[in-house]
């Protein structure tokens, strides 16, 4: 086995919606993101075993939003306002990865363990932690996702990942 664990960090979780909030005298769009403790949940386990067991955390941060998708689809939107919105919706997710990786970092120095950080841009956030964990990893950590309604039709990342990979996986 690698001396190494992957963690699956998915900026945001979720996509089941998007939060209007007032700021200043206007109104912002931002992905909702389900549970703010679930990364820090998932974080905690993955460098706790990785100190434990003397490994290496390697924690990909998986940039993705079923809103670019409606940024490229609009079509009462003129061009330079899809524009600005997929390049806001962009920089929500750079900065909650930001976030995410001062949290990580934090936590793997308390603990002394070592850390990598990847970041990966990406439409299919599947193929881009298939791909990821293809590499050879002792276990994988990641959050666990919402059942969706429609199963038959797109699968979690977690259901593509244990299909396959042989690697165990934890999620909580």
């Amino acid at each position: 086995m690698k001396d190494e664990v992957l963690l699956i960090l998915r900026v945001p979780s979720s996509d089941d919606g998007v939060a209007m909030m007032k700021v200043g005298d206007r109104v912002d769009v931002r992905p909702v993101q389900d549970d703010p403790d679930l990364e820090r949940r998932i974080a905690e386990r993955a460098i706790d075993y990785a100190n434990t067991h003397a490994k290496k955390v390697v924690a990909l941060q998986i940039l993705s939003s079923d809103l670019f998708h409606w940024g490229f689809n609009d079509t009462i939107l003129p061009g330079p306002a899809k524009t600005r919105f997929i390049g806001h919706i962009r920089e929500e997710l750079l900065s909650r990865s930001h976030e995410s990786a001062i949290m990580l970092k934090e936590m793997a120095q308390r603990n002394k363990v070592p850390l990598e950080i990847r970041k990966v841009e990406t439409r299919e956030p599947s193929s881009a932690a298939l791909e990821e964990a293809a590499k050879g990893y002792d276990r994988i950590f990641m959050g666990k996702e919402k059942k969706r309604l429609f199963p038959v039709f797109k699968k979690t990342v977690e259901q593509q990942l244990r299909k396959g990979v042989s690697t165990p996986i934890t999620s909580s």
